[in-house]
């Protein structure tokens, strides 16, 4: 979506200019950094606030963070049921997470063994499946 510049093109770049923190902030992007990329479509948005391509990077920006993050709650919850498989913070959290990732199948098997250990939690984590996540305003 967002062309990705070569490091020489990079090199060549007006570091004063807007484009130039945009071409940056894609180029990190695709390169897998975002919050690299973060960085530098705000510098972009600072000097030219009314280019939505600029908005839309950090969008993007920010989607990855997230994405990232998730990944590493899971990583985090699973490690907790390695070491007690009937943790029940860490089974409600592993199923919160596989929401957000739209795995509500994995969710599912997550809430049928919540129910065994913990019928509260188990009905919490239920709600968010069928409710969906509420990321307030």
């Amino acid at each position: 979506f967002f062309k990705q510049k070569t490091a020489y093109e990079i090199y060549q770049c007006d570091w004063s200019s807007d484009v130039c923190s945009s071409d940056l902030g894609a180029t990190l992007l695709n390169l897998e950094f975002p919050d690299k990329a973060y960085e530098e479509y705000k510098k972009a948005i600072r000097i030219a606030p009314d280019v939505p391509d600029y908005h839309a990077g950090l969008g993007y920006s920010l989607l990855d963070i997230h994405m990232e993050k998730i990944r590493k709650s899971v990583d985090a919850f699973t490690k907790a049921l390695e070491i007690d498989p009937d943790n029940v913070a860490a089974l409600e959290g592993l199923g919160i997470a596989y929401v957000s990732m739209d795995k509500k199948d994995l969710a599912n098997e997550i809430y049928d063994r919540l129910r065994v250990l913990d019928i509260e939690a188990a009905e919490r984590l239920n709600k968010i499946i069928k409710w969906g996540l509420d990321w307030g305003e």
